[in-house]
């Protein structure tokens, strides 16, 4: 008796995309393994995307509904969805041929995993098979299904994007829906949920294809030129992390391998080293994702974490710090004022100082090796910053008394 043939379902929200959407869903229904379903939710535009979609006839089942954003789309269809995959697909990128085929074959021969992700290519016009492959591609970790929510927070932007998934509707049941709230970063949001709750394994040859354009991004009130992309993702980012936060253990910034050691509620359990440990790669998160207050408690407690020996801090440690003063770019450059703080709390564990100038003297070196001479300067003033706040901690430090 033959296996049954798992189904697939892709789900796309567009909106005003009629000039791109077209060969988007020709990439769908060209695989060399068609999907079962194909739905596309049509979020109010104003242009000719329900008529382009339209003519695919019943090959695809377009929903039109009022502009509510992309959340709200994918929210209506996911839960009526009864395939056993769900691939979310956007309306201006390219699948690969086989890229569905290479998922289903990947998921079948892995159990272990619940959804599989890949890296992708970008192009900007047409997609060729040399122009693709001439793009560099991401960095993946080592151990993705040991890394991958870690390796989520850690990244400025998404790494790895639901255009290159194939999950599980069960995983989508289990998750919960999309977040209305957020009209940008909600795949972000989505996607740290899922790596909570799901184990991800790699493919490592893309599936799809990124499109880079300056077209419209968003839909409604929430759009925004491609120049005000960041600043838009930004803003959104900084509420993910709260939430984030909040939400999660302390243990949950450690690997899977270290916390199996923890057990119990994370804030109170970890032994001094793990917890000094996650507390630095909480903070370094929360700094990435434009949080420096919630980044400078971090180290503050950190700092409060009491080491019998008073040896200098170890290489991992020393690692983590260094990503507190490392600045990605000098649009997320934090205020001077958190490295001022920062440079005065480094006083409570020996040789942090000099691991906070390492991340910012790199940050600096980066964008002078690559001729960004402007960045250079707004960037050098953090190595100034750090040790005007040292200096300033040990003038305050307090006193011992000799009576």
């Amino acid at each position: 008796m033959s296996e049954r043939r798992p189904t697939v379902a892709v789900v796309m929200a567009t909106y005003n995309r009629a000039h791109f959407i077209g060969a988007a869903l020709d990439s769908l229904l060209g695989q060399t393994r068609v999907p079962d379903e194909i739905h596309v939710i049509d979020d109010g535009s104003t242009d000719d995307t329900a008529a382009t979609v339209a003519a695919y006839g019943d090959r695809v089942n377009l929903i039109r509904q009022p502009n509510r954003g992309r959340p709200a789309a994918f929210n209506r269809v996911i839960p009526d969805i009864q395939t056993d995959y769900i691939w979310l697909f956007d309306d201006d990128d390219l699948a690969l041929p086989d890229a569905l085929a290479r998922h289903l074959d990947f998921l079948g021969r892995n159990p272990k995993y619940d959804f599989s992700y890949s890296p992708h290519y970008f192009f900007e016009h047409t997609l060729t098979t040399d122009g693709a492959q001439a793009n560099p591609l991401l960095e993946w970790p080592a151990d993705p299904p040991e890394s991958f929510l870690l390796w989520l927070m850690e990244s400025h932007f998404v790494p790895a994007q639901l255009q290159g998934m194939l999950i599980p509707t069960r995983c989508f049941r289990q998750v919960g829906p999309f977040d209305e709230t957020l009209l940008r970063s909600q795949d972000h949001d989505f996607l740290l949920r899922l790596a909570r709750h799901c184990r991800a394994g790699r493919i490592d040859a893309p599936t799809w294809a990124f499109r880079q354009h300056r077209g419209q991004r968003g839909a409604g009130d929430a759009a925004h030129d491609e120049a005000s992309r960041y600043h838009v993702w930004r803003q959104y980012q900084q509420t993910i992390y709260r939430r984030v936060r909040a939400a999660l253990d302390l243990a949950e910034y450690l690997p899977p391998s270290q916390r199996a050691d923890v057990g119990g509620p994370a804030e109170a359990s970890p032994p001094p080293g793990d917890r000094r440990l996650a507390l630095l790669r909480r903070g370094a998160i929360m700094s990435i994702h434009g949080l420096p207050e919630a980044a400078v408690e971090d180290f503050r407690l950190y700092g409060a974490v009491h080491d019998p020996s008073g040896a200098r801090i170890a290489e991992e440690e020393r690692t983590h710090i260094s990503r507190l003063g490392n600045v990605d770019n000098r649009e997320t450059r934090p205020p001077l004022a958190y490295f001022r703080t920062l440079g005065r709390l480094a006083h409570a564990r020996r040789g942090a100082l000099s691991a906070l100038l390492r991340g910012a003297y790199w940050s600096v070196r980066r964008e002078w090796r690559a001729g960004r001479y402007g960045d250079v300067v707004v960037l050098a003033p953090t190595l100034m910053s750090l040790c005007l706040g040292y200096g300033l901690g040990w003038l305050c430090r307090p006193s011992i008394s000799h009576g």
